[in-house]
């Protein structure tokens, strides 16, 4: 069998994808993609030993490898366990022991700096770069490095979508629950509203209370700080911290200030070029309560980018391609990979850089600036692939950067056969990686923004719709896939007017899932959102005004929460919006200091509680209970009967055997002394 046949015949009997290969033996997702594809030729003895090592072969698998590999050393008087090359490939030409594989390069100052935080018990270590520098690199060789000394290393990362709030610490609370096997303590439940899914219990217990959200917040973060105290000692990277939502950066800042998380270092890699000023503010904040290292990685040097494009080719260039991609690329270790693995496929790596070759290759090689040299190379590279391969990765692009392969397909008219071939083609050019049989992502943030990017506003338009329809139909079942069919109708709004309505009921179910997780921040910015998609006054608008109002007032707004709730009010009133009018009402009331009472709250709540009428048995109850207790504070004989008919009322309900749960909670939630 051909080298790249078997590679691929190997990994996947191994179970592996090419990005958890590429983790595994430290070879780029690009280069072993280039291998199984046949495009990267005699791969060197270092490359195929740190293969067959990750992939934990046998002696014969090895062997068979070693011969398809059809290097000059690879003969059958060689050590079938090939522990030969394996060994000796280590120190190969980086000379440093201990290298997971010859694309990391440089970086000596940095590691240092890394390893004496960590010997240090330095709380957080902020790493920041420019895009593709290798900030998540030289952050895994760390982990590797710990890692080899039993550390236990979490992995996050957030992304410029913001999927739900909390999104960066979704997957290292789930790994760190892993071990305790579904048996988790009821300290832990509280879990359960980060980890949607994450073990069963009576939804009840996830429910949201009516109490105040700020409250509920802390509960949570002080759940994911228990968690992390019963760790042995362990690395937790965040990757693309720029892109943090306000919820994950408040739980980092609490989780920083704990002085009992002495086993537990954070390590976040942060895009500089991306990085919002109230985003830069909050990680500079982390100083005032904790220990902290900055460190900024810059580009390559010459010698290091000789090294890593050497890595990449497997084998040597010439001195003035050489010459070409340093111009081009500036040192950044991302540009120069995708530079290299470019020519290669292009056949123009074994070539003299020349005049003529400059012109026929437009910007790959000529002295340009960075971002359009590598836009440039990832459109070639894309208009390499088959016709359905790029209509693939423009539906992935309109979904995010990790998508659902059969929901991209659906997007441009792919199915079955059709789909799989366009996924392959797009694998093996590198341009995708594999997460699992059913999903793939961008090996790049870059990559997913060229085509995106390079894509008319209308094809976008249709593509945002369709993907809307296409996920409303699967029927959300997290918080990161209804914020995702929001993200789509909000961009469809912007363009059709049509569209406004449904924008704005998506935003309000995005918010509530904010808001059941505690994510004040992000609740208030979705309910914004639908209040100004909302194309006319109506109950729906009214009601989410009432909930804009609920949280701001919870958020400490009072005045704008108030405005909010007056509003809303005023419009449920206009389109008898019974309930609607009821809530605001509460919120309104809850406005009033302890020990006075309002005249226009007073009737504003009996006003509601002529709406609803008798037969109500949730809203009316709270009404009269918030009722009750503000004419306990005028003094006069008929608030004195009006208060004593109230609780009556009130106690009626409360002790009839078919009393709801969600009564006696908003009751509790008032903090009634009733």
């Amino acid at each position: 069998e051909a080298f790249g046949v078997l590679l691929r015949r190997l990994r996947t009997g191994a179970g592996f994808t090419q990005e958890r290969l590429a983790e595994h033996s430290g070879i780029s997702a690009n280069g072993i993609a280039a291998l199984e594809a046949g495009r990267r030729k005699s791969p060197r003895l270092s490359t195929v030993g740190l293969l067959c090592d990750a992939l934990h072969l046998d002696g014969e698998q090895r062997a068979a490898l070693l011969r398809s590999s059809q290097g000059p050393t690879t003969t059958p008087a060689q050590r079938t366990d090939g522990r030969d090359f394996v060994d000796n490939s280590r120190n190969e030409s980086l000379g440093d022991p201990g290298r997971r594989g010859p694309e990391f390069v440089g970086r000596s100052a940095e590691r240092y700096a890394l390893h004496d935080a960590w010997a240090k018990g330095t709380r957080i270590a902020l790493v920041s770069g420019e895009a593709g520098v290798g900030k998540t690199t030289l952050a895994e060789e760390f982990a590797g490095e710990l890692e080899a000394q039993n550390v236990r290393v979490l992995r996050g990362r957030s992304t410029q979508q913001q999927l739900g709030a909390y999104e960066t610490f979704v997957d290292p609370v789930r790994l760190a629950l892993a071990p305790l096997e579904g048996a988790l303590p009821a300290k832990f439940h509280d879990l359960g509203r980060l980890v949607p899914g994450l073990f069963d219990i009576g939804a009840e217990v996830l429910d949201p209370s009516r109490s105040d959200p700020s409250v509920e917040r802390r509960l949570l973060f002080e759940a994911v700080g228990a968690l992390l105290v019963t760790l042995s000692p362990t690395l937790i990277l965040l990757d693309d911290l720029q892109w943090a939502d306000p919820a994950t950066l408040a739980m980092l800042a609490f989780l920083t200030s704990r002085p009992d998380l002495t086993n537990v270092m954070f390590v976040a890699t942060i895009r500089s070029t991306d990085l919002h000023p109230t985003t830069n503010h909050a990680l500079s904040e982390l100083r005032r309560h904790c220990s902290v290292v900055r460190l900024s990685v810059a580009g390559l040097s010459r010698a290091e980018l000789e090294q890593l494009v050497v890595g990449v080719a497997g084998s040597a260039v010439s001195p003035a391609l050489l010459q070409a991609i340093a111009d081009a690329t500036n040192g950044n270790p991302l540009y120069i990979k995708e530079l290299t693995e470019h020519l290669l496929q292009s056949d123009l790596a074994s070539a003299e850089t020349t005049p003529a070759m400059k012109e026929t290759g437009g910007t790959i090689v000529a002295t340009r600036a960075v971002p359009d040299g590598i836009r440039q190379t990832i459109e070639l590279r894309v208009a390499g692939l088959s016709r359905d391969a790029q209509a693939l990765l423009r539906g992935g692009a309109v979904l995010g950067p990790s998508f659902n392969l059969d929901v991209a397909g659906q997007l441009v008219g792919l199915t079955g056969d059709e789909l799989l071939g366009a996924a392959e083609d797009a694998l093996l050019s590198g341009l995708l990686v594999e997460d699992s049989a059913t999903n793939s992502s961008f090996s790049h943030g870059l990559v997913a923004t060229t085509v995106y990017e390079g894509m008319p506003r209308s094809r976008r338009l249709a593509l945002h719709r369709s993907a809307a329809v296409a996920l409303e139909n699967l029927g959300p079942t997290s918080s990161a896939e209804t914020v995702s069919i929001a993200r789509h109708w909000a961009f469809v709004a912007n363009a059709d007017s049509l569209a406004r309505n449904t924008a704005a009921q998506w935003s309000v179910r995005a918010g509530e899932m904010a808001a059941a997780s505690a994510a004040v921040e992000e609740a208030t910015a979705w309910y914004r959102r639908a209040a100004a998609l909302w194309d006319a006054p109506s109950a729906e608008h009214a009601d989410t005004l009432v909930r804009l109002g609920s949280v701001l007032t919870a958020a400490g707004e009072l005045t704008e929460g108030k405005e909010q709730l007056q509003h809303g009010l005023a419009m449920a009133d206009a389109h008898d919006a019974a309930s609607v009018f009821a809530r605001a009402a509460l919120g309104l009331a809850a406005s009033v200091r302890y020990a006075q009472s309002d005249p226009e709250r007073l009737n504003e709540l009996e006003t509601a509680i002529i709406k609803l009428g008798p037969a109500e048995n949730v809203l009316r109850p709270a009404l009269l209970a918030t009722l009750r207790r503000q004419l306990g504070f005028v003094d006069s004989p008929e608030a004195d009967r009006r208060r004593i008919e109230a609780a009556a009322a009130v106690t009626e309900v409360v002790l009839s055997p078919n009393v709801s749960g969600e009564l006696l909670i908003s009751l509790g939630s008032l903090r009634d002394s009733l």
